[in-house]
């Protein structure tokens, strides 16, 4: 099995996507198709025949598209291979061939110093359930210009999902890029829980992992219950405001034990402030002691 990685990236002021295959020996030839854009509306297709007289393989095959300044970002928003539409994840293409692309948002690097390597990102918080948004800040030095590599390892997931980092540029995720829906053009909610990130250069042996608790759905729920306090009227229920309080104490304590590395304590207390927040929302006449 071949595997075929199309990679965007700048070199020479041109933005360009880089294909690189685990096999160059091809017999039968393929048609690669590779549509871009810039942030100022310009769209480019360009299409080569590989193997042909005119596209030499020397460890990467490089279709460049446009001209590029510091202040411009480009993409590459759709790959097709001998008519097969590829995606982000790894596409079967034919019985030979699997194939994937990275749709990073890509611009000028910072200038890096080549001995200075040192890998770091953050989580975005957005309080939006169906996104998780990662921005890489690490220090490339010589890897700048190699690939290197996301593994996002969410709750309920047997195995990471590994995609292209884009590098000093926020790299998003949906339910459909981890795995979690099937329909990619139906976005749901991602699980609130712990997700394990990692990223590599290349060699691998360069790595940084970083545990990121969301509380996206839960935090959402709190708000319907806070919007229900009815603060504006005469009678303001103060027992309720009070419940509330408590699930937002449980899981501030909850965030501070994930920032101190305690993921199971942190873990058992979002599993806590979820059920509390159950009996506030269906148990009201039952007794169930918040």
């Amino acid at each position: 099995m071949r595997y075929i990685d199309v990679i965007p990236q700048i070199r020479h002021d041109m933005f360009l996507a880089r294909i690189v295959m685990s096999d160059y020996d091809v017999e039968e030839e393929m048609a690669i198709r590779i549509t871009a854009r810039r942030d100022d509306g310009a769209y480019m297709t360009k299409t080569i025949v590989y193997p042909e007289k005119d596209v030499e393989y020397n460890g990467e095959i490089l279709v460049y598209f446009f001209g590029m300044s510091r202040s411009m970002v480009a993409q590459m928003v759709g790959l097709r291979i001998n008519g097969v539409e590829v995606y982000t994840e790894n596409t079967l293409v034919d019985d030979n061939n699997t194939a994937r692309y990275s749709d990073s948002l890509t611009r000028y690097p910072k200038v890096e110093k080549p001995n200075n390597i040192k890998l770091d990102f953050e989580v975005v918080g957005t309080n939006n359930p169906k996104v998780l948004r990662v921005v890489d800040e690490s220090e490339w030095g010589i890897l700048v210009n190699r690939p290197a590599v996301i593994e996002v390892k969410g709750p309920d997931m047997e195995s990471a999902v590994s995609y292209y980092l884009g590098k000093n540029q926020l790299n998003i995720f949906t339910s459909v890029t981890l795995g979690y829906t099937c329909d990619k053009y139906e976005y749901e909610n991602l699980p609130d829980g712990v997700y394990e990130i990692t990223i590599k250069g290349s060699p691998s042996t360069y790595t940084f992992t970083r545990h990121y608790l969301k509380t996206d759905i839960l935090r959402l729920n709190i708000d319907k219950v806070w919007a229900r306090t009815n603060v504006l009227c005469d009678y303001v229920d103060d027992d309720l405001i009070e419940k509330i309080k408590k699930v937002e104490y449980i899981v501030a304590v909850a965030e501070a034990n994930m920032r101190l590395g305690n993921i199971e304590t942190a873990e058992e207390l979002i599993e806590k402030a979820n059920k509390l927040l159950y009996i506030i929302n269906n148990c009201a006449d039952c007794g169930c002691d918040v």
